[in-house]
């Protein structure tokens, strides 16, 4: 190993190869320690820079030779000088160097191998509260690049959560209810993103034999309260629906869920202008007058027969309303009519 005089305490150095020119530019505050630990990891074999190691492993220890290509003053420029060197030696391409950017990992790709021993080291462990809160608090804030975003999409598509991971993830999540902004930027997001068979399919699958607590019926039903559906909406859910037929169970739930209710005036009003002007088909018919014929022997109860009374005692009423006011109209036109005979 040549070696030459290392005459600077702080400054930039090269191990540079005899065999075919290839160097390692590196920087240090001490460059006599710094060359002390090169040799002992390059000579023990466990050299970080695996291209070095191997040129040494190749060619032997005397091959190389250790020289100061620029002393610095100034800690604070190492990097800056260091740089210089790896650019004006193109050290990366044509040299020992892996990493093109001084002082940063920024450009380094790690093997396949390299990447199964990373993961397989950090495999279980659990980072402690306080460096979960520093991670949080330094990635507050920041947004990623949409291409940064798409290879991670692209990375997780097709991957499938254990259910030990489902579990962690449900219960650190549980409580948890998201901020307006974040529910208007996720439902932004999604906005003309038609679900794919398979998702609706594991959706239906999913929900099946769950049941909602009174809670969050009401929840869902104050959320919901005063929205109209879009004329839009309204027709691809009757497009969906086309066709469909109640199962027996189903049907009975409706009718159990909805008895006892009152629909308000407003409502009927608009639900007799929504059905205004549209013709009912000949099967609508057919049915209507089958549930008639059914409807035969049976007997209301006594409320019920109280409210039909009711109900026709104010249409009477309102009738007879009308009546006279169209009486006493007449009337007035009559008298009128004579007055300007009259004159």
């Amino acid at each position: 190993m040549a070696t030459e005089i290392l005459a600077a305490a702080r400054g930039i150095y090269a191990i540079e190869s005899m065999v075919n020119g290839f160097r390692y530019v590196g920087s240090a505050v001490s460059i006599r320690r710094r060359w002390a630990e090169h040799r002992r990891d390059l000579e023990a074999g466990r050299h970080k820079n695996s291209k070095l190691q191997r040129a040494w492993n190749k060619y032997g220890a005397e091959s190389f030779r250790f020289l100061v290509l620029e002393p610095v003053t100034d800690s604070g420029d190492l990097v800056a000088r260091e740089q210089h060197w790896i650019d004006s030696l193109n050290a990366v391409a044509a040299g020992f160097n892996i990493l093109p950017v001084a002082g940063s990992c920024l450009g380094r790709k790690h093997s396949a191998e390299t990447k199964a021993k990373m993961r397989a080291s950090t495999l279980g462990q659990i980072m402690p509260p306080e460096a979960i809160k520093k991670l949080a608090d330094r990635m507050r804030g920041t947004k990623q690049s949409p291409e940064t975003i798409a290879k991670r999409s692209a990375a997780l598509m097709g991957r499938i959560c254990p259910a030990e991971v489902r579990a962690k993830i449900s219960a650190a999540n549980m409580g948890r209810k998201p901020t307006p902004e974040s529910i208007a930027k996720r439902l932004e997001k999604m906005k003309g993103i038609p679900f794919t068979a398979e998702h609706r399919a594991k959706l239906s699958e999913a929900g099946k034999g769950r049941t909602q607590s009174e809670e969050t019926r009401l929840k869902i039903s104050a959320a919901h309260r005063g929205r109209r559906h879009t004329e839009e909406h309204r027709l691809k859910n009757s497009l969906a629906n086309k066709g469909k037929t109640l199962t027996p169970e189903h049907r009975a739930k409706i009718a159990e869920g909805n008895r006892g209710k009152v629909i308000s005036e407003e409502q009927k009003r608009m639900l007799s202008e929504s059905r205004k002007g549209i013709p009912l088909t000949d099967e609508h018919k057919a049915k209507l007058k089958a549930s008639h014929v059914g409807m035969t022997g049976r007997k209301h109860s006594p409320e019920t027969i109280e409210k039909m009374k009711a109900a026709q005692r104010a249409a009477a009423a309102k009738r007879k309303a009308a009546a006279e006011t169209e009486a006493s109209n007449d009337l007035l036109f009559q008298h009128a009519g004579r007055r300007v005979t009259a004159h």
